[in-house]
């Protein structure tokens, strides 16, 4: 055989190889996700799944870039034939992107899709609020959790009737409210873009 035949063969082996080798190194574990991005409120959990082949792989990890906005529960596990399920639950409002790797002896470190972790804040809660009554001009405070940190962000109603917000927490913890002209006794709302909520507690217009 030439030596110009022999080193066409010798390189279609080896293209033969590497692309075998690819093939195998990308599907020595698969994503069992279809979206890349979860939406998911604050408190609130999401599972993604990864099978993989238990001869190669000895174990999987996953990691977030910000586990103040998204945490990925367990840090690793060990692969068998089953697939193997991690827990991702917001904290915060924000976006963090979670990294699910594995090692391979045969073809060293590869990493699946990322997912893009959007935490949203969740629906407005009132817990209480101070004081009970009041006349048209009182400021209440009400406590909760999820309001919106801006003014314009919340809307509030005491007995049906609109509320004048004059004073908000960043870490939308607290509202305080004037008690309108014209408003009647009755429940407190709070509205903002992810939902409502409504106290339990009545408020007397005096």
């Amino acid at each position: 055989m030439h030596s110009k035949s022999k080193k066409s063969v010798w390189a279609a082996i080896l293209i033969v190889f590497f692309v075998s080798l690819l093939i195998s190194h990308a599907e020595a574990c698969l994503k069992e996700w279809t979206n890349n991005t979860i939406k998911i409120p604050k408190g609130r959990k999401a599972h993604a799944s990864v099978r993989c082949s238990s001869s190669c792989v000895g174990e999987v990890t996953a990691s977030s870039t910000d586990t103040s906005v998204a945490t990925v529960t367990p840090a690793s596990q060990t692969i068998g034939a089953e697939p193997k399920s991690f827990t991702i639950e917001g904290k915060k409002a924000g976006k963090a992107i979670v990294n699910i790797g594995w090692s391979c002896a045969a073809y060293g470190t590869g990493y699946l899709d990322p997912i893009t972790v959007d935490v949203k804040k969740g629906k407005p809660k009132i817990t209480k609020f101070k004081p009970k009554k009041g006349k048209p001009g009182t400021f209440v405070i009400i406590k909760g959790q999820n309001f919106d940190p801006t003014l314009a962000g919340n809307t509030v109603k005491i007995g049906g009737k609109k509320a004048n917000v004059v004073g908000v927490k960043e870490d939308g913890t607290e509202i305080t409210v004037e008690v309108p002209n014209g408003a009647a006794t009755g429940k407190i709302e709070v509205a903002t873009n992810e939902g409502s909520d409504t106290s339990k507690d009545t408020f007397t217009v005096e």
